[in-house]
């Protein structure tokens, strides 16, 4: 599917072997009568010397901070091409799934919400949105 919902435009990063979240997040949207986009997500098996080189481990090892799995580098360099799609400027406003999410019931009014701010001249780069549990409003 290719759209955008209102003036904003949706992507899901979505790993082409995944069809079962696919279908899941397809079938969120549609019941919201949203358009997406699906972005390829970077998956974990095609990893090269290049991207393995670029991770800092003496600096994670000096933060105290755990080894970065092939599959965190391979989601952290689909959100990195996700936010390049993002900066790229050719939309306003640009609204990014994970394949894995599961909807608050608001999720459409909480978009809508982000679209007439961005309307009424609100300054904002990133709104991350976040939530514990299905049934926790994301925004009041």
């Amino acid at each position: 599917m290719t759209s955008d919902c209102g003036m904003m435009k949706c992507i899901v990063i979505n790993l082409p072997r995944a069809k079962d979240r696919l279908r899941a997040m397809t079938g969120q949207f549609k019941r919201l009568d949203i358009e997406f986009e699906i972005l390829d997500a970077t998956d974990w098996r095609d990893l090269n010397d290049h991207d393995y080189e670029n991770v800092d481990r003496e600096a994670r090892h000096r933060e105290g901070r755990r080894p970065l799995s092939s599959g965190m580098i391979a989601c952290h360099l689909s959100h990195k091409r996700a936010i390049a799609t993002v900066a790229s400027g050719r939309h306003d406003l640009t609204a990014i799934f994970e394949d894995d999410v599961t909807f608050s019931p608001n999720v459409a009014v909480v978009l809508q919400a982000l679209q007439r701010a961005y309307s009424l001249g609100e300054g904002f780069d990133i709104v991350f949105l976040h939530r514990i549990s299905a049934r926790q409003k994301m925004a009041p």
